[in-house]
């Protein structure tokens, strides 16, 4: 097979930084086992204190490991600090709970870089875990990572940058590093940012604005979702949207009356996907329509003080404290 650790010079490094990640990070590591390519790869795992056997399993592997403090992990430096170490030229970036689709995962992520010099990253599809509840499902289905064809965005100068509105924007720098890749030489111009946060679309922008492409590769794709509760999902999007506010002047609930608006039609939204959806067993649907207003407005108030957050920081005496509460944990 093409993962051989002890070879000197690999084509592909494959990156998962990892903490506690239990059973499915098992079902990770088969999976990038299992991978068929025409290159040879390496892995390399970056722990950060696992106390549950993740970084002893992943050495049986074969993964080479790096071990830091839990207290020194960030989401932009901890990956920096993999792909400093890494052998291939071109990176993988995995998470632990992103368990790869069948053996052809890594081979798309990879065959981009050779069709175009100015590919800098390439991410791939997203599909539900099994045990994926409607409203994690739908919320998922509207993001970039889960569409059915493949896109390639195109580099953007700061003039073209200025004539384009928010969503535009977004979509532009699109990137999502629960499974994606990387050109090791961009990211040498272009090291990930200091971030607890979003670390994966402020590279994206740095990209796009400085002449490279990403692609969005389909044929690759990953298991990934969780079963958030309203108030995690409330402070994972408070901090998302204080992200997306400052990257491309999104605000998606600019004010009171549009977070009015929103709360009163937001969960019918939801209500109609339930409905619809073939895999919510007849007597469930009713109790998940039940549940969605609460799930809905919980987003709604996250959005809402994210793209206000900055304003709210600066007027509104207290809000230092809150925003430190919706920040734990993220």
């Amino acid at each position: 097979m093409p993962f051989r650790p002890g070879t000197a010079r690999v084509l592909v490094t494959v990156l998962v930084p990892t903490l506690d990640g239990g059973a499915r990070f098992l079902r990770v590591l088969d999976g990038i086992a299992r991978q068929e390519t025409d290159f040879d790869f390496d892995l390399l795992v970056v722990d950060s204190g696992s106390t549950d056997g993740s970084d002893a399993a992943a050495e049986r592997a074969g993964a080479r490991l790096v071990r830091i403090p839990k207290s020194d992990f960030n989401h932009g430096l901890t990956r920096n600090l993999g792909i400093s170490e890494s052998r291939g030229e071109i990176v993988a970036l995995l998470t632990q709970d992103a368990v790869p689709v069948g053996a052809a995962w890594l081979k798309p992520l990879v065959d981009a870089f050779s069709r175009d010099d100015r590919v800098a990253g390439v991410y791939c599809r997203q599909v539900p875990r099994p045990d994926c509840n409607p409203l994690s499902r739908e919320r998922l289905r509207r993001w970039a990572a889960t569409r059915p064809d493949p896109v390639v965005q195109e580099p953007c100068g700061p003039d073209e940058w200025d004539r384009l509105r928010p969503m535009e924007r977004l979509m532009r720098i699109a990137f999502d590093d629960v499974a994606s890749s990387l050109r090791k030489s961009v990211w040498r111009k272009h090291p990930y940012e200091k971030r607890s946060f979003g670390e994966d679309l402020a590279w994206g922008k740095a990209v796009i604005l400085d002449g490279y492409r990403i692609v969005f590769e389909p044929r690759s794709a990953v298991e990934h979702s969780h079963n958030n509760g309203p108030w995690y999902e409330l402070r994972r999007l408070y901090s998302d949207h204080d992200n997306l506010r400052k990257l491309v002047g999104l605000r998606l609930i600019p004010d009171l009356k549009a977070l009015l608006r929103e709360s009163i039609h937001g969960p019918g939204h939801y209500c109609k996907a339930i409905f619809r959806d073939p895999e919510v067993k007849p007597l469930l649907k009713l109790p998940w329509m039940l549940y969605s207003p609460i799930f809905c407005w919980a987003e709604l108030l996250g959005q809402y003080l994210g793209g206000k957050s900055e304003r709210f920081l600066e007027k509104v005496p207290g809000f230092r404290a809150v925003d430190r509460l919706l920040r734990d944990g993220v």
